[in-house]
């Protein structure tokens, strides 16, 4: 079965753009725009293997951060890359991996890869 990614994202080229290249590696990809969206979906998921998110939506919205934290209660083994801006990144410390905003499309598969690989190894 191929593993299965959550997506969270406002810009919605960037989102098409992730989800597509990580369909494209084989991968079962889930897509959303809205924090609550996601979270709603993550808890119904029967798995979900990482998680791929911004830190910040928006005023008055449920943060990265945050969404990151209650996916991890439910399900401990779910990784989280974050895709934050700099002044963003010191809030994910513990939560998951990060890379800097803008990030290349490239560089996200390949972050994703790489905590895939991990953790087939933990």
């Amino acid at each position: 079965m191929p593993a299965h990614i959550v997506i969270v994202h406002t810009d919605a080229a960037f989102l098409e753009a992730v989800c597509a290249a990580l369909s494209a590696s084989g991968k079962s990809v889930s897509g959303y725009s809205d924090a609550m969206q996601a979270l709603d979906a993550l808890e119904g998921a029967t798995t979900t293997d990482v998680l791929v998110t911004r830190v910040d939506f928006g005023r008055g919205t449920l943060n990265g951060v945050a969404l990151a934290r209650m996916a991890q209660f439910r399900r401990p083994e779910v990784k989280v890359l974050f895709v934050a801006r700099t002044e963003n990144k010191e809030y994910t410390r513990g939560v998951g991996e990060a890379l800097t905003a803008p990030a290349a499309v490239p560089d996200i598969v390949a972050a994703v890869d790489r905590l895939l690989a991990e953790a087939e190894i933990a």
